[in-house]
């Protein structure tokens, strides 16, 4: 007698903003899919450079002209709310999961209506209560109406231990149990770029920083003059496709041989790229609570593709993440100083893929979808 099958459960995803620019949410989207357990249906927004992400076994809906002024970005915000709430609507979902606050408003307006689903919530950032007061009339709203649903979620999760404290703190109405911790971490794929006889050469080390990037609240000015300083012992190539017309300006004044603005690449190119490089920095100021109570992806992407990691000393989750795994011998840097000692502190690849097999996303995501498959 053949088994039969059970039926798949309806998984709704909103995420506002475009899912090119969040490899968390691709990661998941493609684990859910391999998983057969779900019928996934994503909400989104479109990517002005290319809405390349897709996969054949969920459908995605990319509502509104884009965020590229104010007058697109308020159309986006009504067609986002209206047509999701309309998908929740049509397609009444089991489970209904949403990522940061933004995309909490047709999911708001659903729960008026409808109370047997499962509600699953994920920040990428955290936003201290300060922020939220500076926040625009639109966000504030936003927020008033998640209240309820932060009651009803059954799951709430942030990228790692302090943000869930904190977030705890600013709601304490909420339980111990429905907040936890879901890390930013790259497919298992990644890890076979990892070369252990790889040796670092001598004349020239050469550093990679890749994702968006901003004067004010990094130390691009502090690292890109130590890079000049070095005449050509240090060359560091940028990829990126978020920034200001002033990062450009700046780049283009210093006209230096040995640093290179690049442009973005897609995800899941990335290992090809990382490979080629000895360090990867993070050059976060942490000016703000997300900036210091942060393990950027970033982190274990480089460390994924066999790169040392150099990151500000203000980092506090970091230095927290370097403790638990020693063998990532990750560097803090004071970037207010001299970065010239650092140099003779490289040594060559020291760790396997063996030594961050748990630092995958599907290691990481496991604990979500077993929860969202009961």
């Amino acid at each position: 007698m053949a088994t039969q099958l059970l039926p798949k459960k309806k998984l709704i995803l909103l995420h506002f903003q475009p899912l090119e620019k969040y490899p968390p949410v691709m990661n998941f989207i493609n684990l859910a899919a391999q998983r057969n357990q779900f019928q996934i249906i994503v909400c989104t927004t479109r990517n002005k450079e290319s809405s390349w992400f897709s996969n054949p076994d969920c459908k995605i809906y990319r509502f509104g002209p884009g965020l590229e002024n104010k007058w697109a970005r308020a159309f986006t915000y009504f067609l986002f709310n209206f047509l999701s709430f309309c998908v929740l609507l049509i397609k009444n979902p089991g489970i209904v999961f949403y990522y940061e606050t933004l995309s909490s408003f047709p999911v708001s307006l659903y729960s008026f209506l409808r109370y047997n689903f499962r509600l699953f919530i994920h920040y990428h950032e955290y936003v201290s209560e300060d922020e939220k007061k500076q926040g625009s009339a639109y966000y504030r709203l936003l927020l008033s109406c998640e209240q309820l649903l932060l009651r009803k979620a059954i799951w709430i999760s942030h990228t790692n231990e302090d943000r869930c404290e904190l977030f705890y703190n600013d709601f304490p109405f909420l339980s111990k149990e429905q907040l936890r911790q879901l890390p930013n971490y790259p497919p298992k794929s990644w890890f076979n770029s990892i070369n252990p006889n790889y040796s670092i050469p001598s004349e020239c080390i050469r550093i990679v920083y890749v994702g968006s990037i901003g004067l004010n609240t990094m130390y691009i000015r502090e690292f890109a003059e130590w890079v000049v300083s070095m005449k050509g012992r240090v060359i560091w190539d940028i990829y990126s496709d978020s920034y200001s017309p002033d990062v450009r300006s700046y780049f283009d004044r210093l006209s230096s041989d040995f640093i290179h603005l690049k442009q973005g690449v897609r995800y899941y190119n990335l290992p090809q790229i990382l490979f080629s490089y000895q360090i990867g920095v993070v050059l976060y100021k942490g000016h703000i609570p997300n900036f210091i109570f942060n393990v950027p992806n970033k982190i274990v992407e480089y460390l994924a593709c066999g790169l040392q990691v150099w990151y500000p000393i203000q980092m506090k989750s970091v230095s927290a993440f370097n403790e638990k795994y020693a063998w990532a011998n990750l560097k803090p840097i004071d970037f207010t100083g001299d970065l010239t000692k650092m140099l003779y502190l490289i040594s060559n690849r020291n760790y396997t893929a063996d030594n961050i097999k748990e630092l995958s996303a599907e290691e990481s995501l496991r604990s979500i979808l077993d929860v969202m498959k009961q």
